[in-house]
């Protein structure tokens, strides 16, 4: 049973993950939001908002470590849980169209990126 002083093995891991990247030490950063993402899950269950949270963490990571395609496979894993659990006119949702849209840019595929950024721009339109 948790106390009420522990942390959420999840929530350490990622606070730990972001101290190493912030260190530069991305080989531990990987590694530990990794286990953020695993520990959430074994933790929350699979369809939790802070699994998607873990998800775009880990995500972000492999983006500043130029491993997109990894990095796109999550983003639209956690795009799932949003809409899933929030709707489909979510406010991050909206931001995640705009993260995959950027990403489909990159990898040379203007017809989904252009849809992805058309879906972001009318989700945050409304939103915002």
């Amino acid at each position: 049973m948790q106390t009420r002083t522990e942390r959420p093995l999840w929530e350490v891991c990622s606070e730990a993950a972001t101290i190493a990247q912030m260190r530069g030490d991305f080989i531990e950063a990987e590694q530990h939001f990794v286990f953020a993402l695993v520990s959430a899950e074994q933790e929350l269950g699979p369809r939790n908002e802070q699994v998607a949270r873990a998800l775009i963490d880990l995500a972000d990571f492999y983006v500043e470590a130029k491993k997109v395609d990894r990095a796109e496979v999550l983003y639209r894993r956690a795009l799932t849980l949003y809409e899933d659990i929030f709707g489909k006119e979510n406010l991050v949702t909206g931001m995640i169209y705009r993260v995959l849209a950027e990403l489909c840019f990159q990898d040379d595929r203007p017809q989904e990126a252009f849809f992805l950024r058309a879906r972001a721009r009318h989700i945050l339109e409304h939103e915002i």
